[in-house]
């Protein structure tokens, strides 16, 4: 995710939850729901769900941005 981050390969914030959500269901998957990993992994993925509704309607914007330079 990092990489994908740092190369703009995120071109909406669905595309970057969805990776948040995978990861969190991989860490759940392969080491149980109770291991550190997966607790982290939540928290994570709380903390990216909060930030994106927190400032919704910049993301819009610079979605719209994003969508608007690949015409």
């Amino acid at each position: 995710m990092r990489n994908k981050a740092k190369r703009n390969e995120y071109k909406s914030a669905q595309e970057f939850m969805e990776d948040v959500e995978l990861m969190q269901l991989n860490a759940s998957l392969f080491n149980g729901p109770v291991h550190l990993i997966t607790k982290i992994a939540t928290t994570l993925k709380e903390a990216a769900e909060r930030e994106l509704r927190d400032k919704r309607d910049e993301i819009v914007n610079l979605e719209t941005l994003v969508k608007e330079s690949g015409k």
